[in-house]
């Protein structure tokens, strides 16, 4: 009986490459999906979790376990990209059409310090260091964007592939890429994985998950949905 196929990926992929699972799953049945923070999966593999193919939404959790020796073979997507935007609660009046705008809130969501949303947030926020909001971290993407459709903040720095799922709030602006660094996916085979595992690994390479939902329009900071 062949091992089943443990995909860990970053939480901004929990749609998008749970449809692409599915496909596979007509040729491969077996594999199962965590979806996380790139860094929290990245450290759990470290810990010796099981995972055999590992998608981060940040080449730098592939290069650390790649330097360990944990890494068989990667590849960076190139129609993997994302991009940010800020949603807003559905409760907020203020108006926010750009990051100046921001000041004007109490409470902002963003992505933890290691975090990829949280890294690519804080590259957009220093270049707006007048920015008052009290600022409230969430443990990965999918966190980020309960916060702000919950209420729990006024607004939230969220990827753009997360806003056709949004609940009980609105998009505000999408923020430039110019501001942060592209956001990349990187698709990496662990060195413990199945030929199984393998097999996936070329299969995702050669059809890949299309365009991020959202991501393939990337309108300036500051425009109206």
């Amino acid at each position: 009986m062949s091992e089943s196929i443990r995909v860990c990926a970053a939480s901004s992929l929990r749609h998008e490459l749970h449809e692409k699972i599915q496909f596979h799953e007509e040729i491969e049945p077996d594999i199962n999906t965590l979806f996380d923070a790139s860094s929290r999966i990245a450290r759990q593999v470290e810990k010796g979790a099981k995972c055999h193919v590992f998608v981060s939404a940040s080449s730098t959790w592939v290069d650390r376990l790649e330097e360990s020796g944990a890494i068989q073979r990667r590849w960076t997507a190139p129609d993997w990209r994302n991009s940010l935007a800020v949603l807003k609660s559905s409760e907020l009046s203020v108006r926010l059409a750009s990051l100046e705008d921001l000041e004007h809130i109490n409470r902002l969501a963003i992505g933890g310090p290691n975090v990829p949303l949280g890294a690519y947030s804080r590259e957009v926020l220093t270049r707006f260091p007048n920015q008052r909001a009290q600022v409230i971290v969430g443990r990965n993407a999918e966190h980020v964007l309960r916060l702000v459709e919950r209420g729990e903040v006024d607004a939230a720095i969220v990827y753009a592939s997360d806003i056709p799922f949004a609940r009980d709030s609105k998009l505000a602006f999408h923020i430039s890429e110019a501001l942060h660094s592209p956001v990349q996916y990187e698709l990496a085979l662990l060195r413990e994985a199945p030929p199984e595992a393998s097999l996936l690994f070329d299969r995702l390479r050669e059809h890949g998950i299309g365009p991020l939902s959202s991501s393939q329009r990337r309108p300036s900071e500051g425009l109206s949905p």
